[in-house]
């Protein structure tokens, strides 16, 4: 009985480790978007009549260049004082019963120096424009065509019924534009955190300004109006997810990352004040959750070894963050269009070319 409590209480512990790990650095940027242009909405659309979101290669807006490539083993997660950094990829999709539940529209990659214990991340856009890879590990149906790199996870998904292959795809194309070795993934529903956030109590916020929001888009195709008043605000898990997502704000994606820090600080608050003890109640829950909605091939010590560096990384000082985009300063992107499943889509592609993502790794090295 000791020995069944103990292995409880460990995977409990191990748990809120995966839960921290994810959220302490995925809340730090946007979540998913619905641009001007109606791009999640008309990918769902397009979805729903079974026609890919896919260019044929022959519909490239521009001929690629010659990339450099990550090599295609990477070192195993580990800490220690001289470990090589490491890098995890980060996906967040909206889950069942949204317009478009299996789109990545949160692609981040979290870079961790455990020598310095500190840590990098490096947001993709969900709109750019991608040559759909090869790989050895399976049979890829979409080899060589075009489309946006949230919809990789998808069509690989729905065509090869594997979700580790569909993760392996995106991973391994991320670590192409990236130039960086990506050694493993995590990937939740976002549902998952709202659920996670009721279990814990909910969470104090203060809300800097009134938030309104008369078109907020939410499951079946449908809207609603999302209000908040200024102040300090106890927010449910529902609420907290409209808070962090809502894409009304006079200050842009800057406005909403400014909402998402706030969150992320009541949030790592609250799970660090938790007690493994006397909070084991709602770990289990909270693990139950995870066990459904949160994906990753890390093992547990994996996991448990990012907690601990995640642990000592002061937010304030510690943790960069690289935006590849259109809307920087001399940003690496531009926009354009491209017919994707018969129908014209906004996308987002490298200012050198399609697929030369020279620029955007020359970046990446100089900033980490």
């Amino acid at each position: 009985m000791l020995k069944s409590s103990i292995k409880i209480l460990l995977v409990s512990i191990a748990g809120l480790a995966a839960l921290f790990s994810f959220l302490n650095f995925i809340l730090l940027k946007k979540e998913i978007q619905i641009d001007n242009h109606g791009g999640a909405k008309n990918e769902a659309r397009i979805l729903n009549q079974g026609l890919p979101l896919l260019s044929p290669p022959s519909a490239a807006i521009k001929l690629p260049k010659k990339i450099k490539t990550a090599a295609k083993e990477a070192p195993a997660f580990n800490v220690g004082n001289q470990m090589p950094r490491t890098n995890v990829l980060l996906l967040g999709m909206s889950g069942p019963g949204y317009e478009a539940p299996d789109l990545t529209d949160t692609i981040l990659v979290l870079s961790v120096d455990p020598s310095a214990g500190s840590a990098t991340m490096i947001s993709l856009p969900r709109d750019l424009y991608v040559e759909v890879p090869e790989i050895e590990e399976g049979r890829n149906y979409y080899a060589g065509y075009f489309t946006k790199i949230n919809a990789l996870y998808q069509l690989n998904k729905n065509s090869s019924d594997s979700e580790e292959f569909a993760a392996g795809l995106i991973k391994q194309k991320v670590g192409q534009i990236t130039g960086l070795e990506i050694s493993d993934y995590i990937l939740m529903d976002l549902e998952g955190l709202k659920e996670i956030i009721d279990q814990i109590g909910g969470l104090n916020v203060f809300v800097e300004k009134d938030v309104f929001d008369p078109r907020f888009p939410t499951k079946n195709f449908a809207t609603e109006t999302f209000e908040l008043k200024s102040g300090w605000r106890w927010l449910d898990g529902q609420t907290a997810l409209r808070y962090i997502r809502t894409r009304h704000d006079i200050e842009g994606d800057f406005g909403r990352i400014k909402r998402q820090q706030a969150v992320l600080e009541a949030l790592r608050k609250k799970i660090l004040g938790m007690s493994p003890l006397w909070d084991l109640p709602k770990i289990i829950e909270i693990v139950r959750t995870l066990r459904r909605d949160f994906k990753t091939d890390l093992d547990v010590l994996d996991i448990k070894r990012l907690w601990d560096i995640s642990r000592k990384i002061d937010s304030s000082s510690k943790i960069k963050h690289i935006v590849i985009d259109a809307n920087q300063e001399n940003g690496l992107l531009e926009e354009s269009t491209a017919v994707l499943g018969g129908k014209t889509g906004f996308i987002l592609v490298p200012k050198t070319g399609v697929e030369d993502y020279t620029e955007i790794q020359d970046f990446i090295q100089n900033n980490l």
